[in-house]
């Protein structure tokens, strides 16, 4: 009988890849031209290596934001940007997803700066202390996870949406999720992570429904169990799931 905690590993795939193969290769792929993207929380972890990847694929614009105390590490991920792909325009700014404000002086600049959005990717993320009941922890911790996981999706929604409306064919709202927004048991049950990220995928789902009639394809994508920063919390019996993608 399954334990209650007990984290099971499954295997659906039959065939794992550790290294970039042909079919997934960015610079096999050809964007159009004056092809932009803005990638929201692009110091380190994931959306570092999606900005590598859309100058890999020859983006002409990459803008990359990060919080304050991030801003030397996303200075760091757009000078290697740039040397994956000279003749794209790189630009970072600093973003707090919590603020409306920021978020709209991010939009301000893209629209200033750039004819175009074709791709928006909301990537940062906050799980804070691993709590597993709601009468534990502290609320502040509850309210940053809805703030940056729930809200922060919102502000870039709200401020960026116009703009790749605009867009002629097909643009992209992209949210960087977890399957952890199926979870209520178990060692990382984590009640702020979880329940935010569950209201987070129904925020895309509405963004889908209200604009897809446009062309506004509307994602949350689990990108798996990544050794980033933030996974370095997880409780040791997460452990096995971590060491698969590390």
């Amino acid at each position: 009988m399954e334990r209650p905690n007990e984290v099971r590993v499954y295997n659906f795939i039959k065939k794992h890849h550790s290294t970039i193969y042909n079919p997934i290769d960015p610079s096999q792929l050809k964007l159009p031209p004056g092809y932009v993207v803005c990638i929201l929380g692009a110091s380190r972890g994931i959306g570092e290596h999606i900005a590598y990847a859309y100058a890999a694929a020859g983006a002409r614009g990459i803008v990359l934001t990060s919080r304050t105390s991030s801003h030397d590490l996303v200075s760091a991920v757009a000078v290697k940007t740039r040397s994956l792909n000279p003749r794209a325009t790189v630009k970072t700014a600093i973003c707090d997803l919590t603020s409306s404000n920021s978020v709209a002086g991010v939009a301000h600049m893209i629209e200033v700066e750039f004819p175009r959005l074709d791709v928006v990717i909301v990537n940062g993320g906050f799980s804070g202390p691993i709590t597993l009941q709601v009468d534990e922890g502290e609320p502040a911790h509850f309210k940053a996870c809805a703030d940056v996981n729930y809200l922060g999706p919102y502000h870039a929604a709200h401020w960026l949406l116009p703009l790749l409306r605009r867009t002629e064919g097909g643009k992209t709202f992209i949210v960087v999720s977890a399957l952890a927004a199926l979870i209520t048991r178990g060692p990382i049950a984590n009640v702020g992570y979880c329940t935010s990220k569950i209201a987070q995928i129904r925020l895309v789902e509405m963004i889908s429904e209200q604009y897809g009639k446009e062309g506004v394809l509307a994602v949350a994508v689990h990108p798996g169990a990544v050794k980033t920063k933030m996974a370095e919390a997880a409780p040791e019996e997460f452990m096995p799931c971590k060491l698969l993608a590390s």
